[in-house]
C-alpha cells in the first residue's frame, strides 16, 4: 500500500516538472548567472545557451529520480558539477543555492502528492550533499599498459596528431583487435582528460581537441567487409546522448564477427531512430546510454518498438557507462541484453548470433 502511494506521488511529481520544466529551467540558469558566473565565462558568447543546457540537464537527473526512487544519479552528477563550478571561483553554495531556487518554482504547486514528492526529493539530495565532499575520479589508476596510455594523453592535450597516431598504431599492432586498443589506450587517457577538465586544470577547448583527435584515429579503421546475407545490427546514442567515441569501436566489432553495420548520427532524436528501424528492419538495435537519466529514453524507446513491430522487434541489446554505473535502474527494462562496458562486447556477440 505504501509503495503504491508512493508512485501516484512519484507520478504526479513528474508530470508536475514536465509541465513546469522551462519556469525551472529559467530558475536554474538565474541562478547560475547569480552565483557562479566566473564559471561560464570561459564559454564567451555561448554562457547563456551553456548555462540553460546545464540547467535541463539538472532537470533531466531530477526526473530520473523520480522514476528511479534512487537518487545517486543525482547526487552524483550535483557532485560533478559542484567540482566543475567550484575549481572556475563559483560561491561555495552555488548549487544548494540552486536547488532552493528550484523548491521555489514548485513551491505552489496544486498537488500536495506532487509538491511532497519533489520537495522529499530535494531535501534528500541537499542532506547527502553535506555528507559527500568530493566527486567521483574517472580516471583508470592502473591501466595495463601504463606508459603507452600516459604518453597518449600528453599527445592528445598537446594536439600533437603524428605522436597519437603513432602510439595509437603501435597499441592496434600490439592488441590487435580495435576493443582492446580502446580498453587500454583511449578510454583511460579520455577518461584521464574528462576529470582534468572538471578540476579545470585544461580547457573544455583542450578537452574537445583530444576528443576529435581520437575520432578521427578511429575513423581510419577499416571495417571489416561482411556477406551480402549477414544480419544487420542497427548503432545509435540513447536520445540525449553525445558521447559517441565508443560507438565506433562498437561497430568494428560487430563487423569484425561477420554483421552489417549502420550507425546513426550523433544527435539522432527518439522518433528518427524508431524510423530508421522501420527502414531497416535490423536483426539488433545497439544504444549506447552515457548518463542515467539516457535510461529512461531508452527505456520509452524500447516500449514503442515492441509496440509497433511486436515479435518482429529487434533484439535490444543496451550498453554504456550509465549501463555499468547503474545496473539495477538498467536492468528494470526486460527483454534488453546488457553490455555495460567495451571489454564485455565480446562476451556479449556470441550470444547475439545465438538469439538474433
Amino acid at each position: 500500500m505504501i509503495e503504491h502511494a508512493r508512485i501516484i506521488e512519484a507520478a504526479a511529481a513528474r508530470a508536475m516538472l514536465q509541465h513546469r520544466r522551462e519556469t525551472a529551467v529559467d530558475a536554474l540558469a538565474a541562478a547560475f548567472r547569480a552565483c557562479a558566473a566566473p564559471a561560464w565565462q570561459a564559454c564567451g558568447d555561448a554562457a547563456e545557451v551553456e548555462m540553460r543546457n546545464e540547467a535541463h540537464r539538472l532537470m533531466d537527473f531530477f526526473e530520473a529520480a523520480l522514476v528511479s526512487y534512487g537518487n545517486e544519479p543525482l547526487v552524483r552528477y550535483l557532485l560533478w558539477l559542484r567540482q566543475v563550478l567550484s575549481a572556475r571561483q563559483a560561491a561555495p553554495d552555488a548549487v544548494p543555492y540552486c536547488l532552493d531556487q528550484l523548491e521555489q518554482v514548485f513551491a505552489d504547486a496544486a498537488s500536495a502528492s506532487a509538491r511532497a514528492a519533489l520537495f522529499a526529493t530535494l531535501r534528500e539530495v541537499q542532506y547527502a550533499l553535506r555528507w559527500h565532499r568530493s566527486a567521483r575520479d574517472w580516471r583508470v589508476h592502473s591501466p595495463p599498459n601504463g606508459g603507452d596510455y600516459l604518453a597518449f594523453e600528453a599527445a592528445l592535450l598537446a594536439g600533437d596528431c603524428r605522436q597519437a597516431r603513432q602510439l595509437f598504431q603501435r597499441s592496434l599492432d600490439h592488441l590487435a583487435h580495435p576493443v582492446a586498443v580502446a580498453v587500454d589506450l583511449l578510454q583511460p587517457a579520455l577518461y584521464s582528460i574528462g576529470c582534468q577538465w572538471q578540476n579545470n586544470q585544461i580547457s573544455v577547448a583542450q578537452e574537445h581537441r583530444a576528443t576529435a583527435i581520437v575520432e578521427a584515429l578511429l575513423a581510419t579503421l577499416p571495417l571489416s567487409p561482411a556477406a551480402a546475407d549477414a544480419p544487420t545490427a542497427l548503432l545509435a546514442l540513447a536520445p540525449g546522448n553525445r558521447h559517441g567515441v565508443g560507438l565506433r569501436v562498437v561497430a568494428d566489432a560487430f563487423a569484425r564477427a561477420g554483421w552489417q553495420t549502420r550507425t546513426l548520427p550523433a544527435g539522432s532524436t527518439l522518433p528518427a531512430i524508431i524510423d530508421a528501424v522501420a527502414q531497416d528492419m535490423p536483426r539488433v538495435l545497439a544504444l549506447s546510454a552515457a548518463m542515467a537519466h539516457h535510461l529512461l529514453s531508452t527505456r520509452l524507446l524500447f516500449a514503442r518498438l515492441r509496440r509497433l513491430h511486436g515479435g518482429q522487434a529487434p533484439l535490444l541489446l543496451l550498453g554504456g557507462l550509465a549501463v555499468a554505473e547503474y545496473p539495477d535502474i538498467a536492468a528494470r527494462q526486460e527483454g534488453v541484453l546488457f553490455c555495460p562496458d567495451l571489454r564485455t562486447l565480446g562476451q556479449c556477440l556470441p550470444r547475439l548470433d545465438k538469439v538474433a
